[in-house]
């Protein structure tokens, strides 16, 4: 019954090894998650060399700021390498005719949709934990001062897990309307960037996926449980609708 799930969760984890999808996630999340400490130990230094000044008392980075601004790079350059790399996810199946084949064999639409968003929200998630855990780790070596408990942390990086849970369904249901990946990553993108300067109204900003952000460089859950439960519904509602499209598809 769950043969087709299997089958692709499988063939994603094989396709994300040999297309290297895993090495540029995590070289996108990574990446920043050790650079940014570092640049910011860095920059006080820095601005003192160029201005001939020392400006170290002008510029004093705590802890908690570091994290915080790991947050802000991971959601704006990860942010990018993630939705690009996953925006073809259904548009390469249908155009590369590649469903022709198990579609005549009973493959269930819904199922592959399924594998998919679960494998690309689960690499994804353990990923940007990875990341989350790198980056204390140098934040805490390299910089003093306003301490964040690890386990608050480990907190706002489950809240930005969820915000791309929310991203990822969007992106798929893009990907399977759309011929080319890379359309469908900039609609993504555009989309979740316009749902930005809505979450600052008042009537909806609890429900919108970007309070989870909020509450994720807050380091509390506090005020993002009904974010979390919209989220994850809408979420669902982007992938019956992609199951629905790839039930549709034209194939041959």
């Amino acid at each position: 019954m769950m043969r087709t799930f299997k089958a692709y969760f499988k063939k994603e984890i094989i396709e994300s090894i040999r297309q290297y999808r895993y090495v540029i996630i995590a070289i996108g999340i990574v990446f920043f998650a050790v650079s940014n400490p570092i640049l910011m130990k860095m920059l006080p230094k820095i601005l003192s060399n160029q201005m001939s000044a020392d400006l170290s008392s002008l510029f004093v980075v705590t802890r908690r700021a570091a994290l915080i601004n790991h947050i802000g790079d991971l959601l704006e350059i990860g942010f990018l390498v993630i939705i690009f790399t996953l925006s073809s996810t259904l548009s390469d199946e249908l155009i590369s005719k590649k469903l022709v084949f198990p579609y005549s064999k009973g493959c269930s639409p819904a199922q592959m949709v399924v594998a998919k968003f679960i494998h690309h929200v689960l690499a994804t998630s353990l990923i940007i934990v990875l990341g989350f855990i790198i980056n204390y780790y140098y934040v805490n070596i390299l910089i003093t001062g306003d301490d964040v408990p690890f386990l608050s942390y480990m907190l706002s990086a489950v809240l930005v897990g969820v915000y791309f849970m929310f991203n990822i369904g969007m992106c798929m249901l893009f990907s399977s309307l759309f011929k080319k990946g890379f359309v469908a990553g900039l609609i993504s993108i555009a989309v979740s960037y316009s749902l930005i300067p809505i979450s600052g109204i008042n009537a909806i900003k609890a429900y919108m996926p970007y309070r989870l952000i909020s509450a994720a460089t807050a380091f509390s859950i506090e005020g993002a449980v009904t974010a979390i439960i919209t989220a994850a519904a809408v979420s669902t509602l982007f992938i019956a609708l992609t199951c629905y499209r790839m039930s549709k598809a034209e194939v041959i």
